[in-house]
């Protein structure tokens, strides 16, 4: 039991620490959309790779790892970008709750999606490469509908 706990661990000490590692250097280059997008596509990278893997666990264990630290990665790096965008205390509270609001159906798809997929399927992989496909999408909208807002006050 203690050594299942430790694996289980594993992904989510890696994606702690690249949270705030991608955090801080986001932070002090002022760069978001970039950090995102390449959080995102390292995610999408490990989750593609994992099915290929098969049974070598030492393999799997490590794109685990990559994929929960891109992954997990994107969120602080994500909500900062619409308080950059959102003026105005009304119109960033009904932003950020919208975003937010669209954000939690994800929570309650993405089982039923991959339940359906691994029914079909048969297999996990293709829950797995749907999600990779998802966030390389993410990544590339990002980079293409926002732009890099421009700094007012003390920031310029």
């Amino acid at each position: 039991m203690a050594h299942v706990g430790l694996y289980a661990a594993g992904p989510n000490a890696v994606a702690a620490v690249a949270m705030i590692c991608t955090s801080i250097h986001s932070d002090r280059t002022g760069e978001r959309r970039w950090h995102t997008a390449i959080a995102a596509l390292t995610g999408a990278a490990a989750l593609m790779m994992l099915p290929l893997a098969g049974t070598n666990m030492m393999l799997s264990f490590a794109l685990l790892c990559i994929a929960a630290g891109g992954i997990f990665a994107t969120v602080p790096l994500f909500w900062a970008i619409p308080s950059a965008y959102l003026s105005g205390t009304a119109g960033a509270a009904v932003g950020i709750a919208t975003i937010s609001s669209i954000g939690l159906l994800g929570g309650f798809i993405s089982p039923v999606v991959i339940g359906w997929l691994k029914t079909k399927t048969g297999s996990m992989d293709a829950g797995l490469y749907t999600f990779a496909a998802l966030f390389a999408c993410r990544a590339v909208l990002l980079l293409v509908i926002t732009r890099t807002p421009r700094l007012r006050g003390r920031d310029a």
